[in-house]
Protein backbone atom coordinates (compact mmCIF):
# COMPACT_ATOMS: atom_id res chain seq x y z
CA UNK A 1 0.00 0.00 0.00
CA UNK A 2 2.98 2.26 -0.42
CA UNK A 3 1.26 4.22 -3.21
CA UNK A 4 -1.75 4.99 -1.03
CA UNK A 5 -0.13 7.56 1.22
CA UNK A 6 -2.01 10.44 -0.54
CA UNK A 7 -5.29 8.64 0.24
CA UNK A 8 -4.42 8.17 3.91
CA UNK A 9 -3.41 11.82 4.27
CA UNK A 10 -6.29 13.26 2.25
CA UNK A 11 -8.39 15.94 3.93
CA UNK A 12 -11.36 14.72 1.89
CA UNK A 13 -13.66 11.95 3.12
CA UNK A 14 -11.82 8.68 2.46
CA UNK A 15 -13.98 5.88 1.05
CA UNK A 16 -13.00 2.32 0.21
CA UNK A 17 -15.34 0.71 -2.35
CA UNK A 18 -15.42 -3.11 -2.32
CA UNK A 19 -16.66 -4.87 -5.46
CA UNK A 20 -16.20 -7.98 -7.58
CA UNK A 21 -16.33 -8.09 -11.38
CA UNK A 22 -15.71 -11.36 -13.16
CA UNK A 23 -16.78 -10.50 -16.71
CA UNK A 24 -14.53 -12.85 -18.65
CA UNK A 25 -11.72 -10.38 -19.16
CA UNK A 26 -13.91 -8.29 -21.48
CA UNK A 27 -14.54 -5.62 -18.84
CA UNK A 28 -16.90 -2.89 -19.97
CA UNK A 29 -18.32 -4.49 -23.14
CA UNK A 30 -19.92 -7.26 -21.08
CA UNK A 31 -20.44 -5.30 -17.89
CA UNK A 32 -23.79 -5.86 -16.21
CA UNK A 33 -25.88 -3.97 -13.70
CA UNK A 34 -23.43 -4.43 -10.82
CA UNK A 35 -20.56 -3.03 -12.88
CA UNK A 36 -22.55 -0.03 -14.07
CA UNK A 37 -23.70 0.69 -10.54
CA UNK A 38 -20.21 0.41 -9.02
CA UNK A 39 -18.76 2.75 -11.63
CA UNK A 40 -21.58 5.25 -11.12
CA UNK A 41 -21.03 5.26 -7.34
CA UNK A 42 -17.26 5.75 -7.66
CA UNK A 43 -17.79 8.56 -10.14
CA UNK A 44 -20.38 10.20 -7.85
CA UNK A 45 -18.07 9.97 -4.82
CA UNK A 46 -15.31 11.70 -6.76
CA UNK A 47 -17.71 14.39 -7.97
CA UNK A 48 -18.75 14.99 -4.34
CA UNK A 49 -15.12 15.54 -3.32
CA UNK A 50 -14.28 12.20 -1.72
CA UNK A 51 -11.03 10.30 -2.07
CA UNK A 52 -11.71 6.75 -3.22
CA UNK A 53 -9.87 3.43 -3.16
CA UNK A 54 -11.58 0.92 -5.47
CA UNK A 55 -10.67 -2.46 -3.97
CA UNK A 56 -11.91 -5.01 -6.49
CA UNK A 57 -11.80 -8.70 -7.25
CA UNK A 58 -11.51 -9.91 -10.83
CA UNK A 59 -11.55 -7.44 -13.70
CA UNK A 60 -10.64 -3.77 -13.38
CA UNK A 61 -13.69 -1.82 -14.55
CA UNK A 62 -12.39 1.50 -13.21
CA UNK A 63 -9.37 1.94 -15.44
CA UNK A 64 -10.94 4.58 -17.66
CA UNK A 65 -11.81 6.69 -14.58
CA UNK A 66 -8.08 7.25 -14.06
CA UNK A 67 -5.88 9.18 -13.96
CA UNK A 68 -7.46 10.95 -11.03
CA UNK A 69 -5.47 12.21 -8.06
CA UNK A 70 -8.27 11.09 -5.73
CA UNK A 71 -8.82 7.58 -7.11
CA UNK A 72 -6.63 4.55 -6.41
CA UNK A 73 -7.34 1.06 -7.73
CA UNK A 74 -6.30 -2.12 -5.91
CA UNK A 75 -6.96 -5.67 -7.03
CA UNK A 76 -7.58 -7.62 -3.83
CA UNK A 77 -9.18 -10.74 -5.35
CA UNK A 78 -10.96 -11.39 -2.05
CA UNK A 79 -13.85 -12.93 -4.03
CA UNK A 80 -13.33 -15.63 -6.64
CA UNK A 81 -15.49 -16.19 -9.73
CA UNK A 82 -18.00 -18.10 -7.56
CA UNK A 83 -18.10 -15.15 -5.11
CA UNK A 84 -16.48 -17.26 -2.42
CA UNK A 85 -13.49 -16.38 -0.26
CA UNK A 86 -14.97 -13.77 2.08
CA UNK A 87 -18.20 -15.36 3.32
CA UNK A 88 -16.69 -17.48 6.06
CA UNK A 89 -16.35 -15.47 9.26
CA UNK A 90 -13.14 -17.13 10.40
CA UNK A 91 -11.34 -15.16 13.13
CA UNK A 92 -8.01 -15.45 11.27
CA UNK A 93 -9.53 -13.99 8.09
CA UNK A 94 -11.24 -11.18 9.99
CA UNK A 95 -7.94 -10.29 11.68
CA UNK A 96 -6.20 -10.28 8.29
CA UNK A 97 -8.83 -7.92 6.87
CA UNK A 98 -8.60 -5.72 9.98
CA UNK A 99 -4.87 -5.29 9.43
CA UNK A 100 -5.57 -4.29 5.81
CA UNK A 101 -8.16 -1.67 6.78
CA UNK A 102 -6.00 -0.39 9.65
CA UNK A 103 -3.23 0.38 7.17
CA UNK A 104 -5.64 1.96 4.68
CA UNK A 105 -7.44 4.12 7.28
CA UNK A 106 -10.75 4.73 5.40
CA UNK A 107 -13.48 6.84 6.93
CA UNK A 108 -16.12 4.68 5.23
CA UNK A 109 -16.24 1.28 3.54
CA UNK A 110 -18.90 0.70 0.91
CA UNK A 111 -19.56 -2.79 -0.48
CA UNK A 112 -21.40 -3.48 -3.71
CA UNK A 113 -22.70 -6.66 -2.14
CA UNK A 114 -23.25 -9.79 -4.23
CA UNK A 115 -24.08 -13.43 -3.59
CA UNK A 116 -27.60 -12.42 -2.49
CA UNK A 117 -26.23 -10.21 0.26
CA UNK A 118 -23.62 -12.62 1.60
CA UNK A 119 -20.50 -12.43 -0.62
CA UNK A 120 -18.64 -9.81 1.43
CA UNK A 121 -18.66 -11.06 5.01
CA UNK A 122 -15.33 -11.08 6.84
CA UNK A 123 -14.32 -7.78 5.24
CA UNK A 124 -17.45 -5.94 6.45
CA UNK A 125 -17.12 -7.27 9.99
CA UNK A 126 -13.44 -6.32 9.97
CA UNK A 127 -14.14 -2.82 8.66
CA UNK A 128 -16.68 -2.28 11.43
CA UNK A 129 -14.25 -3.48 14.09
CA UNK A 130 -11.58 -1.04 12.85
CA UNK A 131 -13.95 1.91 13.36
CA UNK A 132 -14.94 2.71 9.76
CA UNK A 133 -18.48 3.55 8.75
CA UNK A 134 -19.76 0.46 6.92
CA UNK A 135 -22.42 0.57 4.20
CA UNK A 136 -23.54 -2.18 1.83
CA UNK A 137 -25.76 -2.05 -1.23
CA UNK A 138 -28.05 -5.04 -1.79
CA UNK A 139 -29.17 -5.25 -5.41
CA UNK A 140 -30.17 -8.91 -5.72
CA UNK A 141 -33.33 -10.68 -4.58
CA UNK A 142 -33.09 -12.65 -1.38
CA UNK A 143 -32.87 -16.40 -1.68
CA UNK A 144 -35.50 -18.31 0.30
CA UNK A 145 -34.39 -18.66 3.92
CA UNK A 146 -33.33 -22.26 4.64
CA UNK A 147 -35.76 -24.52 6.46
CA UNK A 148 -35.14 -27.72 8.39
CA UNK A 149 -37.22 -30.71 7.18
CA UNK A 150 -38.70 -33.21 9.61
CA UNK A 151 -36.04 -35.85 9.01
CA UNK A 152 -32.75 -35.16 10.71
CA UNK A 153 -34.27 -31.95 12.04
CA UNK A 154 -31.70 -31.47 14.80
CA UNK A 155 -28.62 -31.43 12.55
CA UNK A 156 -30.23 -29.44 9.74
CA UNK A 157 -31.77 -27.09 12.28
CA UNK A 158 -28.31 -26.35 13.66
CA UNK A 159 -27.00 -25.73 10.13
CA UNK A 160 -29.92 -23.38 9.45
CA UNK A 161 -29.31 -21.51 12.69
CA UNK A 162 -25.64 -21.00 11.84
CA UNK A 163 -26.47 -19.79 8.32
CA UNK A 164 -29.02 -17.28 9.58
CA UNK A 165 -26.65 -16.17 12.36
CA UNK A 166 -23.87 -15.49 9.86
CA UNK A 167 -26.21 -13.62 7.52
CA UNK A 168 -27.55 -11.41 10.34
CA UNK A 169 -24.05 -10.74 11.65
CA UNK A 170 -22.96 -9.47 8.23
CA UNK A 171 -26.04 -7.24 8.05
CA UNK A 172 -25.58 -5.88 11.57
CA UNK A 173 -21.95 -5.09 10.90
CA UNK A 174 -23.26 -2.34 8.60
CA UNK A 175 -24.26 1.11 9.76
CA UNK A 176 -26.55 1.33 6.72
CA UNK A 177 -27.98 -1.04 4.11
CA UNK A 178 -29.13 0.28 0.75
CA UNK A 179 -31.77 -1.67 -1.19
CA UNK A 180 -33.02 -0.83 -4.67
CA UNK A 181 -36.65 -1.75 -3.98
CA UNK A 182 -39.09 -1.99 -1.11
CA UNK A 183 -39.87 -5.61 -2.02
CA UNK A 184 -36.22 -6.68 -1.80
CA UNK A 185 -35.80 -5.00 1.58
CA UNK A 186 -38.95 -6.72 2.84
CA UNK A 187 -37.63 -10.14 1.77
CA UNK A 188 -34.34 -9.71 3.62
CA UNK A 189 -35.96 -8.27 6.75
CA UNK A 190 -38.81 -10.80 6.94
CA UNK A 191 -37.09 -13.84 5.47
CA UNK A 192 -33.59 -13.55 6.92
CA UNK A 193 -34.22 -11.46 10.02
CA UNK A 194 -32.12 -8.49 8.95
CA UNK A 195 -32.63 -5.31 10.97
CA UNK A 196 -35.03 -2.68 9.62
CA UNK A 197 -33.17 0.10 11.35
CA UNK A 198 -30.58 1.77 9.16
CA UNK A 199 -32.11 0.50 5.90
CA UNK A 200 -32.56 2.77 2.90
CA UNK A 201 -34.46 2.23 -0.33
CA UNK A 202 -32.82 4.06 -3.23
CA UNK A 203 -34.27 2.85 -6.54
CA UNK A 204 -32.15 2.46 -9.64
CA UNK A 205 -31.45 5.60 -11.63
CA UNK A 206 -31.24 6.28 -15.34
CA UNK A 207 -29.72 9.07 -17.39
CA UNK A 208 -31.90 11.26 -19.56
CA UNK A 209 -32.41 9.69 -22.98
CA UNK A 210 -33.96 10.95 -26.20
CA UNK A 211 -37.53 9.83 -26.75
CA UNK A 212 -38.02 7.07 -29.30
CA UNK A 213 -39.39 8.42 -32.60
CA UNK A 214 -42.89 7.38 -33.58
CA UNK A 215 -42.93 3.82 -34.82
CA UNK A 216 -42.65 3.18 -38.55
CA UNK A 217 -45.07 0.97 -40.46
CA UNK A 218 -44.55 -2.75 -39.98
CA UNK A 219 -44.84 -5.29 -37.20
CA UNK A 220 -45.14 -4.31 -33.56
CA UNK A 221 -41.66 -5.00 -32.22
CA UNK A 222 -41.11 -6.51 -28.77
CA UNK A 223 -37.75 -6.73 -27.07
CA UNK A 224 -36.15 -8.59 -24.19
CA UNK A 225 -32.84 -7.20 -22.91
CA UNK A 226 -30.71 -9.17 -20.46
CA UNK A 227 -28.89 -12.39 -19.85
CA UNK A 228 -30.36 -15.35 -21.73
CA UNK A 229 -30.84 -17.41 -18.58
CA UNK A 230 -33.86 -19.21 -17.10
CA UNK A 231 -34.44 -16.68 -14.31
CA UNK A 232 -34.77 -13.87 -16.89
CA UNK A 233 -37.64 -15.67 -18.65
CA UNK A 234 -36.77 -15.23 -22.37
CA UNK A 235 -38.46 -18.58 -23.04
CA UNK A 236 -41.72 -17.13 -21.69
CA UNK A 237 -41.45 -14.20 -24.11
CA UNK A 238 -40.89 -16.57 -27.05
CA UNK A 239 -43.89 -18.71 -26.07
CA UNK A 240 -46.12 -15.63 -25.72
CA UNK A 241 -45.06 -14.23 -29.10
CA UNK A 242 -45.79 -17.57 -30.74
CA UNK A 243 -49.37 -17.31 -29.46
CA UNK A 244 -49.76 -13.85 -31.02
CA UNK A 245 -48.44 -15.09 -34.36
CA UNK A 246 -50.79 -18.05 -34.27
CA UNK A 247 -53.58 -15.50 -33.71
CA UNK A 248 -52.65 -13.75 -36.94
CA UNK A 249 -50.93 -10.65 -35.50
CA UNK A 250 -48.04 -8.89 -37.25
CA UNK A 251 -45.36 -8.92 -34.54
CA UNK A 252 -41.62 -9.47 -34.18
CA UNK A 253 -39.10 -9.74 -31.37
CA UNK A 254 -35.44 -9.25 -30.52
CA UNK A 255 -33.70 -11.07 -27.67
CA UNK A 256 -30.64 -9.00 -26.70
CA UNK A 257 -27.97 -10.69 -24.60
CA UNK A 258 -25.90 -13.81 -24.18
CA UNK A 259 -26.25 -16.74 -21.82
CA UNK A 260 -26.78 -20.46 -21.36
CA UNK A 261 -30.16 -20.50 -23.13
CA UNK A 262 -28.89 -19.03 -26.40
CA UNK A 263 -28.49 -22.33 -28.26
CA UNK A 264 -31.84 -23.68 -27.11
CA UNK A 265 -33.61 -20.42 -27.94
CA UNK A 266 -32.01 -20.35 -31.39
CA UNK A 267 -33.66 -23.69 -32.13
CA UNK A 268 -37.03 -22.58 -30.73
CA UNK A 269 -37.23 -19.39 -32.82
CA UNK A 270 -36.05 -20.82 -36.13
CA UNK A 271 -39.59 -20.54 -37.54
CA UNK A 272 -40.47 -17.23 -35.86
CA UNK A 273 -39.68 -13.55 -36.65
CA UNK A 274 -37.31 -13.40 -33.69
CA UNK A 275 -33.68 -12.24 -33.80
CA UNK A 276 -30.90 -12.93 -31.29
CA UNK A 277 -28.44 -10.07 -31.95
CA UNK A 278 -26.26 -10.95 -28.94
CA UNK A 279 -24.89 -8.49 -26.40
CA UNK A 280 -24.52 -4.79 -27.12
CA UNK A 281 -23.50 -1.84 -24.98
CA UNK A 282 -25.10 0.54 -27.51
CA UNK A 283 -28.43 1.42 -25.91
CA UNK A 284 -29.53 3.53 -28.87
CA UNK A 285 -29.10 0.52 -31.14
CA UNK A 286 -31.00 -1.76 -28.74
CA UNK A 287 -34.01 0.48 -28.19
CA UNK A 288 -34.20 2.25 -31.56
CA UNK A 289 -36.85 0.00 -33.13
CA UNK A 290 -38.65 -1.31 -30.04
CA UNK A 291 -42.32 -0.63 -29.42
CA UNK A 292 -42.62 -2.67 -26.20
CA UNK A 293 -40.02 -3.96 -23.75
CA UNK A 294 -40.72 -7.24 -21.97
CA UNK A 295 -39.22 -8.16 -18.61
CA UNK A 296 -40.77 -11.58 -17.84
CA UNK A 297 -38.25 -12.46 -15.13
CA UNK A 298 -38.88 -15.30 -12.72
CA UNK A 299 -36.53 -13.68 -10.18
CA UNK A 300 -35.44 -10.03 -10.16
CA UNK A 301 -34.70 -7.23 -7.74
CA UNK A 302 -35.02 -4.41 -10.25
CA UNK A 303 -34.17 -3.80 -13.91
CA UNK A 304 -31.99 -1.19 -15.57
CA UNK A 305 -33.33 -2.29 -18.96
CA UNK A 306 -36.87 -1.39 -17.94
CA UNK A 307 -35.73 2.05 -16.82
CA UNK A 308 -33.77 2.57 -20.05
CA UNK A 309 -36.92 1.76 -22.03
CA UNK A 310 -39.13 3.95 -19.84
CA UNK A 311 -36.72 6.86 -20.24
CA UNK A 312 -37.22 6.58 -24.01
CA UNK A 313 -41.00 6.42 -23.84
CA UNK A 314 -41.22 2.70 -24.64
CA UNK A 315 -44.12 0.81 -23.06
CA UNK A 316 -43.07 -1.97 -20.66
CA UNK A 317 -44.60 -5.25 -19.50
CA UNK A 318 -43.02 -6.71 -16.36
CA UNK A 319 -43.63 -9.74 -14.20
CA UNK A 320 -44.96 -9.40 -10.69
CA UNK A 321 -41.71 -10.27 -8.95
CA UNK A 322 -39.27 -8.37 -6.74
CA UNK A 323 -39.14 -4.64 -7.35
CA UNK A 324 -40.35 -4.74 -10.98
CA UNK A 325 -43.93 -3.61 -10.17
CA UNK A 326 -42.47 -0.64 -8.27
CA UNK A 327 -40.65 0.54 -11.42
CA UNK A 328 -43.91 0.88 -13.35
CA UNK A 329 -45.86 2.29 -10.37
CA UNK A 330 -47.74 -0.98 -9.94
CA UNK A 331 -49.41 -0.77 -13.34
CA UNK A 332 -49.85 2.99 -13.73
CA UNK A 333 -46.80 3.41 -16.01
CA UNK A 334 -46.57 -0.09 -17.47
CA UNK A 335 -48.29 -3.47 -17.36
CA UNK A 336 -47.70 -6.09 -14.65
CA UNK A 337 -48.41 -9.78 -15.24
CA UNK A 338 -48.19 -12.83 -12.95
CA UNK A 339 -44.78 -14.50 -12.92
CA UNK A 340 -44.26 -17.50 -15.24
CA UNK A 341 -47.72 -17.07 -16.76
CA UNK A 342 -47.44 -17.27 -20.56
CA UNK A 343 -51.18 -16.76 -21.06
CA UNK A 344 -51.23 -13.52 -19.05
CA UNK A 345 -48.09 -12.27 -20.80
CA UNK A 346 -49.58 -12.98 -24.22
CA UNK A 347 -52.81 -11.20 -23.24
CA UNK A 348 -50.89 -8.10 -22.14
CA UNK A 349 -48.85 -8.12 -25.35
CA UNK A 350 -52.06 -8.51 -27.37
CA UNK A 351 -53.61 -5.50 -25.63
CA UNK A 352 -50.68 -3.31 -26.72
CA UNK A 353 -50.66 -4.69 -30.26
CA UNK A 354 -54.29 -3.82 -30.96
CA UNK A 355 -54.32 -0.43 -29.19
CA UNK A 356 -51.64 1.97 -30.41
CA UNK A 357 -53.00 4.83 -28.29
CA UNK A 358 -52.81 2.77 -25.09
CA UNK A 359 -49.28 1.68 -25.94
CA UNK A 360 -48.16 5.27 -26.52
CA UNK A 361 -49.90 6.46 -23.33
CA UNK A 362 -48.09 3.83 -21.24
CA UNK A 363 -44.81 4.85 -22.85
CA UNK A 364 -45.38 8.52 -22.02
CA UNK A 365 -46.39 7.69 -18.45
CA UNK A 366 -43.25 5.61 -18.04
CA UNK A 367 -41.04 8.36 -19.44
CA UNK A 368 -42.53 10.93 -17.07
CA UNK A 369 -42.06 8.56 -14.11
CA UNK A 370 -38.44 7.84 -15.05
CA UNK A 371 -37.67 11.55 -15.26
CA UNK A 372 -39.44 12.33 -12.00
CA UNK A 373 -38.37 9.43 -9.77
CA UNK A 374 -35.31 7.79 -11.31
CA UNK A 375 -32.94 10.59 -12.23
CA UNK A 376 -29.47 9.02 -11.98
CA UNK A 377 -27.72 12.12 -10.60
CA UNK A 378 -30.31 12.43 -7.82
CA UNK A 379 -30.10 8.75 -6.90
CA UNK A 380 -26.29 8.85 -6.82
CA UNK A 381 -26.38 11.98 -4.65
CA UNK A 382 -28.62 10.15 -2.18
CA UNK A 383 -26.28 7.14 -2.24
CA UNK A 384 -23.25 9.30 -1.52
CA UNK A 385 -25.07 10.91 1.41
CA UNK A 386 -25.76 7.49 2.94
CA UNK A 387 -22.18 6.31 2.40
CA UNK A 388 -20.72 9.41 4.01
CA UNK A 389 -23.31 9.53 6.80
CA UNK A 390 -24.36 13.06 5.96
CA UNK A 391 -27.27 14.45 8.01
CA UNK A 392 -29.84 14.14 5.26
CA UNK A 393 -30.08 11.06 3.09
CA UNK A 394 -32.70 9.14 1.20
CA UNK A 395 -34.70 6.60 3.18
CA UNK A 396 -37.97 4.91 2.33
CA UNK A 397 -40.31 4.57 5.30
CA UNK A 398 -41.88 1.18 6.07
CA UNK A 399 -44.86 0.50 3.87
CA UNK A 400 -43.86 2.99 1.17
CA UNK A 401 -44.02 1.94 -2.47
CA UNK A 402 -40.38 2.68 -3.15
CA UNK A 403 -40.49 6.46 -3.29
CA UNK A 404 -37.71 7.90 -1.19
CA UNK A 405 -38.13 10.59 1.42
CA UNK A 406 -35.58 12.62 3.33
CA UNK A 407 -34.66 11.38 6.75
CA UNK A 408 -31.73 11.39 9.16
CA UNK A 409 -28.96 8.81 8.94
CA UNK A 410 -28.48 7.07 12.32
CA UNK A 411 -25.20 8.40 13.66
CA UNK A 412 -24.75 5.69 16.27
CA UNK A 413 -24.98 2.87 13.69
CA UNK A 414 -26.73 -0.41 14.25
CA UNK A 415 -26.57 -2.54 17.35
CA UNK A 416 -23.21 -4.07 18.19
CA UNK A 417 -22.00 -6.59 15.63
CA UNK A 418 -21.83 -9.36 18.22
CA UNK A 419 -25.18 -8.55 19.81
CA UNK A 420 -27.35 -11.17 18.08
Amino acid sequence: MGGLEPFRRSSRPRVCVLSAHHVGGHCLPLAGGAEKYARAVVRALLEHRASVVAAFSGDDIYEDLSPNDHLARIRTDWLDADLGGDRRLRPSLIRERMRWFSRLKPDAVFAVQQGHGHAFGASLVAARLTGARVVASIRQPAMPAPSAPAQDRWRLGLWRHRLLWRSRLIARACHALIFNSVAVRRDYVNGWGWPMRGTFVIPNGVETAPENPRRRAGPVRFGVVGRLAPHKGPDLAVAALRRLIEGGHDVAMELWGEGPLREELSRQVSDLPIRLPGHSADHERIFADLDVLLCPSRREASSNSVLEAMARGIACIVSNVGGLPELVAHGKAGMVVPVSNVHALAEAMHALVIDDAHRRALGQAGRALAQREHDLARRMRETVNVILGRPRACAAPPGSEGRATLDRVPQDGLVGVLDL
